[in-house]
């Protein structure tokens, strides 16, 4: 949300530079297109392109060595010289680690010189990820394949703004100048344009410059280019924004991703039943994070919990088709399952869980389910550990059919949940305790398993702070899993918005 804020900020702020008036003679009516491109005084974009803005800065300012566009916009005239340009960058050093965030702002008829307005990292939000496919090398390459100066001449706008920000997604049949294939970019006219001459636009992310006439992004009087990506494996989706598995309740849908928000499944849930199921979870917005799960890759297992009978909706085919599933609890006569985890090993076997909620004086209930059948069918397994005692059940995680941990913590605690590890598919659970060399504060805790993975060796477990918080503490273990190391705290990018 900070992060919106910021970039909202900084739109404000180019709007009011763009309404400036136009001053004074500009090169080209002194006869100065071909004067020198990196000059302020005579920059043509066009031929320039992000290579002379680099290097413009780089002259001014300390800088580190990888720059990625953020967000850029410029004010051009018909010959397509600069008068005015906004450009935020994140910078990154040679091994791609986050240094900061900078806005460069330049106005030819106001200070008349680059000034620089870095943005706080206040800590709260994950470092920017570097994107090769917004490196402003590569886009430099890509905005000087635009006939940029050909399309000025064959257009009548009051004015010429080239609009670029990160991670653009247009909606899909849109009119596009589609050069994503390396190809060149016919020039057009508006009419040509909009008739979808250029191509259409397939609804995806994509690397796009838009140009149009400075009264409004949602008029006609635009062309957008969609570029040729540095890296298609990163292209889709925001990971500086949304993590890859992701839900979303919109307009009484709920909605599922497993690519960072580039795409997304439609629950299959009528109106009636997401509305009793937000009020038993007490939101419109947010269900518990481990109460749905989606499968890495297309064409999987999507499944999710919903109603305070706590049901399981299921789609083996990416939401083409779904059925209801029961674990066989309809009839428990106490207290509700507020704490419900699923998930999938494979495309056959996978887990659930059932828990109830703290309680003064009392015990909480907690209920583990295996499948063999992609969901089909599920039993219950063995008994969890510190079954009725003041333990609440917060997270559960398999790695393969037998290894599994999972997380309890008392009501009121935050600092490390209790750490059970299973190597028989959850017949025998075994505490096993965490070797801290962090010191916890009100920001810095854990409350529940996030995840655990295996690689040469070694176990790697994160613990997070569920819905309450982005921090994450990572631990290690050894083949034997007696006990956990701590590695390393981090803050990561979690779902900010239903």
């Amino acid at each position: 949300m900070r992060v919106m804020m910021r970039q909202c900020a900084a739109v404000l702020l180019l709007l009011c530079i763009l309404a400036l008036p136009g001053c004074g003679a500009s090169p080209e009516e002194s006869g100065g297109e071909d004067s020198l491109y990196y000059s302020l005084e005579a920059y043509n974009l066009p031929n320039a392109g992000f290579a002379g803005i680099e290097k413009l800065l780089r002259d001014r300012f300390e800088l580190p060595a990888v720059l990625e566009v953020r967000q850029f916009e410029a004010a051009i005239t018909k010959k397509g010289m600069l008068e005015r340009f906004f450009i935020v960058l994140d910078t990154y050093d040679e091994s791609f680690g986050w240094q900061g965030t900078s806005r460069f702002a330049y106005d030819k008829c106001g200070a008349g010189k680059i000034e620089q307005t870095p943005i706080e990292d206040t800590g709260d939000e994950p470092a920017p990820v570097f994107n090769a496919n917004y490196a402003i090398e590569h886009l430099d390459g890509e905005l000087r394949r635009i006939p940029l100066a050909e399309q000025l001449s064959n257009l009548d706008f009051p004015a010429y703004i080239l609009h670029f920000v990160r991670g653009t997604k247009l909606l899909e049949n849109a009119p596009i100048i589609d050069g994503s294939a390396g190809n060149e970019f016919p020039v057009l006219t508006v009419s040509e344009y909009l008739d979808g001459a250029g191509g259409l636009s397939d609804g995806h992310t994509a690397v796009i410059f838009t140009l149009y006439d400075g009264v409004g992004m949602a008029g006609d009087h635009r062309l957008d280019y969609r570029c040729a990506p540095a890296d298609t494996d990163t292209l889709y989706g925001d990971r500086n924004q949304s993590p890859q598995r992701d839900f979303r309740v919109d307009t009484g849908r709920i909605y599922f991703s497993r690519d960072w928000g580039e795409t997304w499944i439609q629950g299959d849930l009528p109106e009636s039943d997401l509305a009793a199921t937000m009020e038993f979870y007490g939101s419109e917005l947010f269900i518990p994070e481990d109460s749905f799960y989606i499968s890495p890759e297309p064409g999987g297992t999507v499944a999710f919990f919903y109603g305070r009978a706590s049901l399981l909706r299921l789609s083996q085919n990416d939401g083409a088709s779904w059925e209801t599933v029961s674990l066989g609890m309809e009839d428990w006569e106490f207290r509700d399952f507020t704490r419900r985890m699923v998930g999938f090993v494979d495309g056959q076997n996978g887990y659930a869980a059932l828990g109830t909620d703290w309680s003064p004086g009392g015990g909480e209930a907690k209920f583990a389910f295996y499948t063999s059948d992609g969901g089909k069918t599920w039993e219950m397994g063995g008994e969890l550990p510190e079954q009725g005692k003041p333990l609440a059940l917060t997270g559960m995680c398999f790695l393969t059919k037998e290894v599994g941990v999972l997380s309890l913590a008392r009501k009121g605690e935050f600092d490390m949940p209790v750490i059970y590890v299973t190597k028989d598919a959850g017949e025998t659970w075994t505490q096993t305790p965490t070797r801290e060399e962090v010191e916890f504060d009100e920001f810095l805790y854990a409350v529940k398993v996030d995840s655990l993975t295996y690689a040469n060796g070694v176990y790697d477990l994160v613990l997070g702070q569920g819905t309450n918080g982005n921090k994450k503490l990572r631990f290690q273990s050894n083949e034997s899993m007696t006990g956990w190391d701590y590695q390393e705290n981090y803050t990561a990018v979690t779902h900010s918005d239903g």
